[in-house]
């Protein structure tokens, strides 16, 4: 049987992903943490939309899946005119990524736990590093 990763909360986010710099008792250093707070309250809400896509699908753990069709389904229509404006088609997406989501296992039972999967952490991370390049005290919707 593997070391289970650390856990953190966040918002009710049970985040279930590794974390360099793990020391004894599951500790972590806090630097090496996701600081949900660098992001904005719109990014936010949109991790949190992504959230209880999830729950309804009675998903166990947030994926990437998740957070784009949080972000698709913005009444703003940021998301669609990128893909747009890059000369994609908003509604092919729209497709897939609700296809996507219907493929992920359901479980039941298991609670109100709910975990972010890694690779969205990845996707988190990786937009905090672009936001930061671009010289943005916080992660906006745009960098997601």
């Amino acid at each position: 049987m593997g070391v289970e990763p650390p856990h953190f909360f966040w918002e009710g986010l049970l985040w279930n992903v590794p974390i360099s710099g793990v020391g004894k008792a599951g500790a972590y250093e806090k630097e090496n943490a996701m600081n949900l707070e660098k992001f904005t309250e719109r990014s936010r809400g949109f991790i949190q939309a992504a959230q209880t896509i999830a729950m309804r699908e009675n998903h166990q753990r947030i994926l990437p899946e998740h957070l784009l069709k949080a972000l698709m389904d913005d009444e703003e229509g940021l998301s669609s005119n990128l893909i747009s404006a890059a000369g994609g088609d908003p509604n092919l997406v729209r497709g897939a990524v609700e296809t996507a989501i219907r493929k992920i296992p359901q479980v039941s039972g298991a609670g109100d736990q709910i975990y972010v999967d890694t690779q969205t952490a990845k996707v988190l991370d990786e937009a905090e590093k672009i936001a930061k390049k671009a010289g943005d005290s916080f992660v906006p919707v745009e960098r997601i």
